[in-house]
């Protein structure tokens, strides 16, 4: 007996030596492709073969220049970005614009950057926004301690190691900025930090079709507090917006993003790499058809987040922990329900390594007498917790498949980590209803007993 346990303990320890060597090789080879590039100076700007690459971060950087300078009021419109964005990319040039559809205040909190060159831009924002996302992922996962030092190390290396958090790096894109921002709400949700939760909350507005999602949560749980400091600085923002690029950017904003995202007249909306059910209407759907369909499917996810929060609230399931399934149900439909939904944005899944607690596969809520006393069980259901805890272990690594699975097709890859979040759901879903029964049955319990 005891040789089987050495044996399962050392079995243990290898597998995890070994997920931990995967990391680090993807983790040191990706970074010195990268130094390699900047050494090279090809970071920004290069040409592989016959194809011209450059940086993300230029557009951000692009948003900046205008805001800051005499076309600040023109910042929408294709000529003035395709005008300053191949004054950036000289000697080269691009045939039509590589278009920005960030929210107006994006602009505005590229101001700073633009007094850098755009290589030491980079590097700054860089080092900002990598700090910032580990940042309030490390508060968020050591909340109540619920995983320990070396649990949370394991975390920000797979989120440093996998193929968003790489891209993000590589291209300068805002994939640690969504996780950052995700992890500061729900640490800020759960912790009774309203302003917190209201500054990630409002500040996720870049982002806005994923902010309704979040905000049902709060709505739900009737945070007032929470949401008038959202509302308060979401229009602090707007109004700073207004000034510095005009009203009419903030007011027409809507209109030309809908426009932007259904025209062939500009690069960078690909949506046929989408890792939400976008990628899906794109494939079976004309162009307009396929975000019709997709704003409807998000309207689909809003109505269900709405429906997980209302029961979630009505069970009386307060606490973090006893709501650590309508949040990650929350992530998860967040992200595949989104009309616009790219690789790095995966990265908000990290907030969800919190589940992996040991404590978080017990039934039992925490604020609750203890279960059993009638017979029932004291576990979630171990097939559905198993395979959730292998398919977010197993993330970072399979996130790779964007890089292999792009020899098959260009949407294979994405459809497959569309097929991966959908199962993910379906198993917290599970999880999920496992808790309101098990509240139910204790409440049940308790009631009989008085």
């Amino acid at each position: 007996m005891n040789s089987q346990k050495d044996l399962k303990r050392w079995l243990a320890l290898g597998l995890k030596a070994a997920y931990l060597s995967v990391l680090c090789v993807f983790l040191l080879a990706s970074v010195q492709f990268i130094l390699d590039l900047f050494r090279r100076h090809e970071l920004m700007v290069n040409y592989h073969g016959d194809q011209l690459e450059f940086s993300d971060f230029l557009a951000f950087y692009m948003l900046g220049q205008i805001a800051v300078g005499p076309d600040a009021h023109r910042l929408y419109e294709p000529a003035t970005q395709l005008a300053y964005f191949n004054r950036l990319l000289a000697p080269y040039s691009v045939d039509k614009p590589f278009f920005a559809e960030c929210v107006p205040f994006v602009s505005v909190l590229m101001i700073p950057f633009t007094w850098l060159r755009p290589e030491n831009a980079y590097l700054m924002w860089l080092g900002l926004t990598v700090v910032f996302g580990m940042g309030a992922l490390f508060l968020w996962l050591r909340r109540e301690r619920s995983l320990n030092l070396l649990q949370v190390g394991t975390v920000l290396l797979a989120t440093a190691a996998s193929f968003p958090g790489l891209l993000s790096l590589r291209m300068g894109q805002q994939g640690w900025n969504v996780m950052g921002l995700v992890s500061l709400f729900w640490w800020g949700f759960c912790s009774g930090k309203d302003f917190m939760a209201a500054l990630g909350l409002a500040l996720l507005s870049f982002k806005p079709q994923y902010v309704f999602f979040f905000a049902i949560a709060a709505l739900v749980s009737r945070r007032w507090k929470l949401m008038l400091w959202a509302i308060l600085i979401e229009a602090i923002l707007l109004c700073v917006s207004g000034t510095v690029v005009g009203w009419q950017n903030v007011l027409l904003y809507p209109q030309m993003v809908l426009h932007a995202d259904t025209t062939s007249d500009y690069y960078g909306v690909n949506e046929h790499k989408m890792v939400s059910m976008r990628v899906l209407t794109t494939l079976l759907l004309p162009r307009q058809s396929a975000l019709l369909a997709a704003l409807v499917i998000m309207l689909v996810g809003l109505l269900a987040t709405s429906l997980i929060w209302w029961k979630t609230v009505r069970a009386r399931l307060t606490s973090g922990y006893e709501q650590r399934w309508a949040i990650a149900l929350t992530v998860i439909l967040c992200l595949i329900c989104s009309p616009h939904a790219h690789c790095y944005d995966l990265m908000m899944l990290a907030a969800l390594a919190f589940t992996l607690a040991p404590q978080a596969g017990k039934q039992q809520p925490l604020s609750l007498p203890p279960a059993g006393r009638d017979g029932t069980a004291s576990r979630l259901p171990p097939f559905a917790y198993s395979w959730w805890c292998i398919c977010l272990c197993l993330y970072p690594v399979a996130t790779w498949v964007v890089l292999l699975g792009a020899a098959i097709g260009n949407s294979v890859p994405f459809l497959a980590i569309l097929l991966v979040n959908c199962l993910m759901f379906c198993f917290a879903l599970a999880l999920w209803k496992a808790e309101l029964g098990q509240r139910k049955e204790i409440s049940a319990v308790a009631l009989a007993e008085q």
